[in-house]
């Protein structure tokens, strides 16, 4: 794993190796269980997640992911960004919605992350 979050209602979101991002939530006996796994196509580095809910991940290719809760209730990714030229190792996620990332080419982009 190479990022982890817990959230404010308990539940644990992590991404790692394989290019996937796992949210794990508490069951009845009070143990984490897998309830959703995301999928990308590079080694997730790191993400953030946003106050209404949304999760921005970025990829060792290089590749921003905006992944939104769908009519199922099931994360997908509702947009997708490039810019970078390899992995990104950071994502900042500011009040007014812009997101920073940072990259191993030695830049730092800004991106608009309001809702579209």
């Amino acid at each position: 794993m190479y990022a982890l979050q817990v959230l404010p209602d308990d539940r644990i979101v992590f991404g790692g190796i394989g290019g996937t991002i796992g949210i794990w939530e508490k069951d009845a006996n009070n143990k984490y269980q897998n309830i959703e796994t995301l999928m990308v196509n590079s080694w997730v580095c790191t993400f953030q997640v946003l106050p209404d809910g949304r999760i921005i991940s970025a990829s060792y290719d290089g590749l921003i992911d905006i992944w939104e809760k769908d009519a199922n209730n099931e994360y997908k990714i509702i947009e997708r960004v490039s810019g970078h030229l390899g992995a990104v190792f950071d994502l900042q996620v500011l009040p007014d919605g812009r997101i920073y990332s940072a990259g191993l080419d030695g830049t730092i982009k800004i991106w608009d992350g309001q809702k579209k």
